[in-house]
């Protein structure tokens, strides 16, 4: 038995057409709501519908970001491929259409971010919940692979760090201008279910980097970067990974991490965990997926020191685990 990536993408689908729908509810009750309410729901819905497949593990959030700069850690895959994703949720304010902490704490909380998937090669991203509107159109829905995608999908949207720093260096903050970055988390899904003969993992890779090409071919990029798009881009090193805007391929591995495995075992204080919550999604049972891990590999330092940040994103340094006594 294998899990049905069309049903699940159907649920990613479902939980975006929720988040547009609730925030609109909340505009109109007055009440609001947070992000971490967003993503509990989402996370119960999807654990719900699929919940032969997916583990999740909640922590305190005493601790969540002071680390990691992260509300989520999503492993997705099978034995043998797995991409993990570290997800920093925002919500769109959505009576002045503003996302007010995208640049959280002077960008401390991106560079953490940052920081936190070098040292564990995970796949840094933002996700931007919003309340999307009849007449609001995502301008990356002009990309090839979105054109057909409901524009109230982008409700729920992925973005690259690199191109929230660049928002934030030209002091963007409206969902409008935010949303021409991201793509809506359906589409990764959306892609592997049609392309049923890879793994998943690597489907999802694929899917963000086509995207990613498309749009480093497209205006909006070189708009963000404010270079001409007749000038040559700088050739970068294919063998090293850039943290702010990883290709996603080179981080699939055969492999759960090992901090995720210390989390799921317990071999990590609660109170004290560098994310709220890990989510594993498994193409087979999670059982099967977990039964090879009954014993946990060696620490491998998990706490980092977030005192020390050298100021490009791009640069980021982690300073190693002390071996004082």
């Amino acid at each position: 038995m294998r899990l049905s990536l069309s049903d699940l993408c159907a649920t990613f689908q479902e939980c975006a057409f929720w988040t547009n729908s609730v925030i609109e509810d909340s505009l109109s009750s007055r009440l609001g709501i947070l992000e971490e309410t967003i993503t509990d729901v989402n996370l119960i819905n999807i654990g719900r519908r699929h919940s032969n497949f997916i583990l999740t593990k909640k922590f305190s959030r005493r601790e969540e970001g002071s680390k990691s700069g992260a509300d989520w850690l999503w492993c997705i895959g099978e034995p043998g491929a797995w991409i993990s994703l570290l997800v920093q949720a925002k919500v769109v304010n959505p009576v002045t259409s503003t996302c007010k902490y995208l640049n959280y704490r002077s960008g401390e909380q991106r560079r953490l971010l940052l920081n936190f998937a070098r040292r564990y090669r995970l796949f840094p991203l933002y996700c931007i919940y919003s309340r999307i509107t009849d007449d609001l159109y995502p301008q990356s829905k002009s990309l090839p692979s979105l054109s057909n995608v409901d524009s109230s999908e982008w409700a729920c949207a992925l973005i690259i760090p690199k191109y929230i720093r660049k928002l934030v260096e030209q002091n963007h903050k409206k969902q409008i201008k935010i949303l021409q970055y991201g793509i809506p988390w359906t589409y990764p899904f959306h892609y592997a279910a049609t392309n049923y003969d890879k793994k998943l993992a690597n489907s999802l890779a694929e899917a963000i980097k086509k995207v990613r090409v498309e749009f480093e071919s497209s205006g909006m990029y070189f708009r963000l970067l404010d270079i001409s798009s007749s000038h040559q881009t700088k050739k970068q090193d294919s063998t090293r990974i850039r943290w702010e805007n990883p290709d996603p391929s080179q981080l699939v591995t055969p492999n759960l991490p090992n901090i995720v495995l210390r989390l799921l075992k317990g071999k990590l204080n609660a109170v004290q965990s560098p994310v709220a919550g890990v989510s594993i999604v498994s193409c087979v049972p999670i059982d099967t997926a977990l039964e090879t891990y009954k014993t946990l590999p060696i620490s491998d330092g998990e706490f980092i020191v977030p005192s020390k940040f050298d100021k490009a994103d791009s640069q980021i340094q982690v300073e190693p685990p002390s071996t004082a006594t």
